[in-house]
C-alpha cells in the first residue's frame, strides 16, 4: 500500500472510528470525513456528489455495479472469463455473456466485438448490452488487458437511435402523444426494459405532416420498411483525460477562428450545452467588437 494511503487512513483506524450514522460528537466527526472524501472523489471523477456511493469493499462494489445496471434496464452484462468472481458470478447469475480469453488470461477482443455486434443487430431488445466489465490487471496472473482496444470496440457498438415513421411504438390514443414518450416492456419484474421515443413533430416545427419518431434502443421491433436511418450514438465519457482537456478549452477558444460549444464541455446536461453555446457566442461577439473598435 502506498505510504500516502497509510498516512491518510491511520487516524480513522486508531481514533476516529465512530459510526458516521450516529448523532454524537465522534460520529459527526466521522461523517464529516466521509462527506469530504465523497466531495473529493466527485471532483476527481467529474460527477455529482450524490452519484458517489461508498461500499464495504470491492466485492460489494462489483455486485452493486453489475446488478444495478441490470435492474435499471441497461441490458445484458458482459465480462471476460478471467474476471474476479465478484464480477463473473454476477454476470453468470444474470445469464449474461462471458467472453473468452487467451492463454495468458487476456480478453479476446475479436470475440468481444462479435458478441457486441450480435447484440446490437438483434431484433430482441432484451439482447442489448448494458454493461461491459474488463479488469485492467488480472489479480491472479498479472496479465494486462488492452483497455484502449476494448474501449474502442465498445464505443463502436454503442446504443442505437432509430429514425422512423412507425407510429405503433407511440401511445394508442393520439391525444396521449407527447414530445417524449416512454415505453415499458410487458414485464412486471424490476428488470423490465424501458425505451424512449421522441416525437420530432412535437419537438420542433417540420415542413411536412408525416410523423417522425426517433427511438432510443427500441424495446419492440420497428417495421423495417419505415426505418429512415439507424445510428449508433455515444454519451460523453468524462474520464480523467477528458476532464483535464476541459481545463484547456478556454485557452483554445477563438484560435484559428474556431469556437467550441457543447454539453461535453461540462457535465453533459442540456444546461451545460446552453451555457457553453452562450459563452462561445459572447466570446465571438466580444472578438468582433474589439476588431471594430480597433478599426474605428
Amino acid at each position: 500500500m502506498r505510504q500516502e494511503a497509510i498516512e491518510a487512513m491511520t487516524p480513522y483506524m486508531s481514533g476516529i472510528y465512530a459510526n458516521p450514522s450516529g448523532s454524537h460528537r465522534f460520529s459527526r466527526i466521522a461523517r464529516k470525513a466521509i462527506d469530504e472524501a465523497r466531495d473529493d472523489v466527485a471532483e476527481l471523477l467529474g460527477c455529482k456528489v450524490a452519484e458517489v456511493v461508498f461500499t464495504s469493499g470491492g466485492t460489494e462494489g462489483d455486485n452493486a455495479a453489475i446488478f444495478g445496471a441490470a435492474r435499471h434496464n441497461l441490458g445484458v452484462a458482459v465480462c471476460s472469463a478471467a474476471e474476479h468472481h465478484a464480477v463473473l458470478h454476477c454476470v453468470e447469475n444474470l445469464k449474461g455473456k462471458v467472453v473468452g480469453v487467451d492463454a495468458t488470461g487476456v480478453i479476446d477482443v475479436v470475440e468481444l466485438e462479435r458478441v457486441l455486434q450480435e447484440a446490437q443487430q438483434s431484433d430482441d431488445a432484451s439482447d442489448r448490452v448494458g454493461v461491459v466489465s474488463v479488469m485492467a490487471v488480472n489479480n491472479e496472473v498479472g496479465s494486462i488487458s488492452p483497455l484502449r482496444q476494448v474501449a474502442k470496440v465498445v464505443r463502436a457498438n454503442a446504443p442505437r437511435a432509430v429514425l422512423h415513421t412507425d407510429t405503433r411504438v407511440m401511445p394508442k390514443r393520439r391525444l396521449a402523444w407527447a414530445a417524449w414518450n416512454y415505453q415499458r416492456t410487458q414485464d412486471d419484474s424490476e428488470s423490465a426494459r424501458v425505451c424512449l421515443h421522441y416525437w420530432l413533430n412535437k419537438l420542433q416545427p417540420l415542413p411536412f405532416k408525416q410523423d417522425m419518431i426517433v427511438s432510443l434502443n427500441p424495446a419492440s421491433p420497428i417495421d423495417p420498411a419505415k426505418i429512415l436511418g439507424s445510428y449508433n450514438y455515444d454519451h460523453p465519457v468524462f474520464d480523467l483525460p477528458a476532464i483535464a482537456a476541459q481545463s484547456e478549452l478556454p485557452r483554445l477558444q477563438g484560435q484559428q477562428r474556431t469556437w467550441y460549444a457543447g454539453a461535453w464541455m461540462r457535465f453533459g446536461f442540456h444546461e451545460d450545452g446552453y451555457q457553453a453555446g452562450l459563452a462561445a457566442a459572447q466570446g465571438l461577439l466580444a472578438r468582433q467588437t474589439d476588431k471594430q473598435e480597433a478599426l474605428a
